[in-house]
């Protein structure tokens, strides 16, 4: 069985290069440090805090529903590719929507018919519009 997923989510930069030349040190406080480089490869680790408009501006379907933008991250930090995500208070289907997004898959539950039915009204006419749901 295998452990937690976390693959670093790294984002383009269009920056100055910032690779740096190998380079051989002697300090006092560390001695001698041996011949490193590093590579710019154009990417950065993304920012701790993702700023996101609140959904009730863009006319939520359900109180604490939250930005699919934000829920694929999670998802692509926290569940391997080809892994499965389940969300057991699946409110307005927005976590199966980002699930989609990554390519990973979902199993959604929720209490509430009503939220339920607007949940898998959303699945069916985003990605998953092409797939047979139960």
């Amino acid at each position: 069985m295998g452990g937690v997923y976390n693959a670093v989510q790294r984002v383009q930069y269009t920056g100055p290069d910032k690779s740096a030349k190998a380079k051989t040190r002697v300090t006092p406080h560390t001695g001698k440090v041996g011949l490193h480089t590093y590579v710019d490869d154009g990417t950065r680790i993304m920012r701790s805090v993702i700023e996101m408009p609140s959904m009730h501006q863009k006319g939520a379907i359900h109180p604490t529903e939250k930005p699919v933008g934000l829920l694929e991250v999670l998802v692509r930090t926290s569940c391997p590719p080809g892994g499965l995500v389940g969300d057991w208070f699946a409110g307005s289907g927005a976590a199966g929507e980002a699930c989609g997004l990554v390519g990973v898959d979902y199993v959604g539950c929720e209490i509430e018919a009503e939220m339920a039915a607007r949940a898998r009204q959303r699945l069916v006419g985003s990605l998953f519009g092409q797939m047979a749901l139960a």
